[in-house]
């Protein structure tokens, strides 16, 4: 494996490490989100960790997952979901550790009540009684995974949407459309509309319970979308993802105003 690297430049690779962890904390501080694009694939054990004491990954094994995140690992069939799905999680677990000082294993994960049935099986948030970010506020988080790339965006105190989408090549998409459209949306790709969509209902908290054709967006500033009547949400797209893959990604990230432009790392094998 290669090492962990984060691009947050064109063309300029730097470790994930302590000191990138700690301008994250600091953008954080300041009310921005953050934004994550991750090669799963790529993600290996390294000595470049999150935490200063700690890998990035374990090799070869899910030792920082719950007894609830394994069970659903050696659930999948192909090994290569189950693969993915371990890396996802494992990072996952690691970048929030390292934002909130502490071990990836100690972070204890709830689910909020769905906003169909009311049970906990709602947006996922980190237990309160977990460790929390550096100035003390409650880190929030949402995740998307597509294929072996995953995307997480982190926001203080402050409920955070995102979905990532790798195109299908040469696949119709027409048929997301009675699914996609509403009265009101302004027209354009179909794929770019669905992502956005659903970055904008996992920051309410509402995920697919709420149709899509009940929600329509309108562009209202270069690369931002806001719905009528919740006119407190921004969907920024996220534009110009650079990863050595060269995949052709669609991503979103959606938050309580002002959301502002959030800062993207893209992660890959240097």
């Amino acid at each position: 494996m290669g090492q962990f690297l984060a691009d947050s430049t064109p063309g300029h690779a730097v470790r994930l490490t302590p000191s990138h962890i700690l301008e994250a904390r600091d953008l954080l501080d300041a009310g921005h989100c953050v934004v994550w694009i991750i090669n799963v694939d790529h993600a290996g054990g390294s000595d470049t960790g999150l935490q200063p004491q700690d890998p990035l990954l374990p090799r070869g094994d899910d030792q920082w997952l719950d007894q609830q995140e394994r069970v659903r690992a050696h659930g999948f069939v192909v090994g290569l979901d189950r693969q993915r799905y371990t890396a996802s999680h494992m990072i996952t677990r690691a970048l929030l550790g390292g934002l909130s000082t502490t071990a990836p294993q100690d972070i204890v994960f709830d689910r909020r009540p769905c906003a169909r049935c009311g049970e906990t099986h709602g947006k996922p948030e980190i237990r309160p009684t977990s460790p929390r970010g550096a100035q003390g506020e409650a880190l929030r988080f949402s995740t998307s995974r597509s294929d072996r790339l995953l995307a997480i965006a982190v926001r203080g105190d402050t409920d955070v949407g995102i979905d990532i989408e790798v195109r299908p090549a040469g696949e119709d998409l027409a048929a997301l459309r009675d699914s996609v459209e509403a009265r009101g949306d302004e027209a354009g790709d179909l794929l770019e509309r669905w992502v956005r969509k659903e970055a904008f209902l996992k920051a309410t908290g509402e995920g697919l319970t709420r149709p899509m054709t009940s929600l329509a967006l309108r562009r209202h500033r270069a690369d931002t979308w806001c719905a009528s009547p919740d006119e407190q949400i921004d969907v920024r797209d996220l534009r110009a993802l650079r990863v050595t893959t060269d995949d052709r990604i669609v991503a979103a990230v959606a938050g309580i105003r002002p959301l502002g432009n959030p800062r993207v790392f893209t992660v890959d094998e240097g």
